[in-house]
């Protein structure tokens, strides 16, 4: 007579073991095929927002003149180019995509720009002065002309404009000033930024 033991040890030596297929970690089942010693660890949306959309490229540009004490001959009512005899007095310290050639400013990629420009010049007494910054590919100005009145030769006037630029690649823009009657202004110290804000 055969026991349930002897008839259990039977049956499981008969049987035929089923094994799953292993995966690349030597694992049976593969959906779990995930090595154990290998320590994950979960990222939020906030670090992978700072990792992965990061701007590597910012077209821009900064720099300007010191302590020049240029005299700048004027006309009358009619705007003239702000630069010296031989075009070196503005320089641009940093940039990319942006070049000052000449005292004048290249853009090399299409887009919409903003910034600031601030200079000081002198004159006599109650002269009137405008700023602009001219597109002179496009004859245009970008934005809108500021003033100032003078107090007096040796009274440094500080004049500032904020920056919206509409360009195209390859687009030439000049610093201008304008006097209203022609009186000579004195070109003391400048200095500008310039960053690319959207196509």
């Amino acid at each position: 007579m055969v026991s349930l033991n002897q008839a259990a040890k039977q049956l499981s030596g008969n049987s035929k073991r089923r094994t799953t297929p292993k995966g690349t970690a030597g694992y049976d089942n593969q959906r779990e095929n995930i090595d154990p010693h290998i320590k994950t660890q979960a990222i939020s949306t906030k670090e992978f927002i700072c990792k992965f959309s990061r701007q590597y490229t910012s077209w821009h540009a900064f720099g300007g003149y010191e302590d020049k004490n240029y005299t700048l001959v004027c006309g009358v009512g009619t705007w003239t180019f702000v630069t010296n005899a031989i075009n070196d007095l503005w320089s641009d310290l940093h940039s990319n995509g942006i070049t000052m050639l000449n005292d004048e400013i290249v853009i090399a990629n299409k887009g919409h720009y903003t910034g600031q420009v601030t200079l000081t010049i002198s004159a006599l007494n109650g002269k009137d002065y405008h700023i602009r910054i001219q597109n002179i590919t496009q004859t245009k100005t970008e934005g809108y002309p500021l003033g100032i009145s003078t107090t007096g030769a040796g009274n440094e006037m500080a004049l500032s404009i904020p920056l919206f630029l509409d360009v195209n690649a390859g687009d030439i823009l000049q610093m201008q000033i304008k006097s209203t009657d022609g009186t000579d202004c004195k070109l003391d110290d400048a200095v500008f930024y310039i960053n690319y804000l959207h196509e």
